[in-house]
């Protein structure tokens, strides 16, 4: 009996030793597949940056290049339409220079937005292919180093160049908005002095002759004040001393017609093409001055200075 409990203790002791060992074994595994897991597979990133992505860069930046450099070639073609405006002496070639002006301006205001359209996608794509560079593993020295280099010799000064483009755009924008108002300014201002004169004096001397009859005689008095040797605004050229019949007679303050309104305001407003010389400056039914520039159907002379 008692040599039966002795083996029975010795089984039981056994069991517990061959336990231990079991469980410090597994124990041992598990730490090593975590320490495993932890040394090779670390954290991987979504992807690299790849060559497309630089490439699909530098084509962004290509585009935004182009649109500044259109944006530069119309902003100084308004400036000097604007230089027009402000140095014509007569509304019709005000609003002529105006109109090209306004023309100019709608097409940088499109360029503008296509600017800033091209900009924040140039933007964004820096901004992505930075995050993609920063995600990198730090273990990975030479891949890290090579991609580094790469964008900041190639991506780095594209970015430079296209911010400081940014701020001056944002410059010149303000600029050319207050170049075109007062431009614009320039040329109403002109039309409001002109238009109500110059119609009743049209309608006076032309009568219902054709539109470009009309569109001459307003022509002669432009091309007085013009000149050093008549007086310099509209009024004064109108209303000089033995010039116009119409002031004589008082028919110069009549109402112009419809048609007259609608073929002045073309004339001043730029819109009409005379071909008319600078130096036709008599308007009469009979021939004066150093010879004929045109004799129209009604009558009228339109003779050389």
């Amino acid at each position: 009996m008692r040599k039966m409990l002795i083996l029975q203790i010795l089984f039981l002791a056994f069991v517990i030793t061959l336990s231990f060992f079991i469980f410090r074994s597994l124990t041992k595994s598990d730490d090593y597949a975590e320490s495993k897991d932890s040394v090779f597979h670390p954290k991987e990133v979504s992807r690299l940056p790849t060559k497309q992505d630089l490439l699909e860069l530098e084509e962004c930046y290509k585009e935004v290049s182009a649109f500044l450099e259109g944006k530069i070639t119309l902003k100084d073609e308004i400036i000097e339409l604007y230089a027009d405006v402000t140095s014509a002496k007569v509304c019709s070639k005000a609003n002529k220079s105006f109109t090209k002006l306004e023309e100019c301006f709608k097409e940088y205001v499109m360029q503008l937005y296509e600017i800033q359209q091209s900009i924040a996608t140039f933007e964004e794509k820096y901004n992505n292919y930075s995050y993609l560079l920063s995600e990198i593993p730090e273990y990975s020295v030479s891949l890290r180093n090579e991609l580094y280099n790469e964008f900041h010799e190639k991506v780095d000064p594209m970015y430079k160049y296209v911010s400081s483009e940014k701020e001056k755009y944002l410059i010149d924008e303000n600029e050319i908005n207050k170049i075109y108002i007062a431009a614009k300014k320039i040329a109403d201002d002109f039309f409001e002095e002109y238009f109500d004169l110059m119609s009743r004096l049209v309608m006076a001397e032309g009568g219902i002759t054709s539109a470009e009859e009309q569109c001459y005689i307003a022509n002669v008095v432009e091309n007085r004040i013009e000149r050093t040797d008549y007086p310099n605004t509209l009024y004064a050229v109108i209303y000089a001393s033995g010039q116009y019949a119409c002031v004589d007679t008082g028919t110069i303050n009549n109402p112009a017609s419809k048609e007259v309104l609608q073929n002045v305001e073309n004339y001043l407003r730029g819109k009409v093409e005379t071909g008319m010389p600078e130096n036709v400056v008599y308007q009469a039914r009979f021939e004066q001055g150093s010879g004929n520039w045109y004799v129209s159907p009604s009558g009228h002379y339109f003779c050389y200075k």
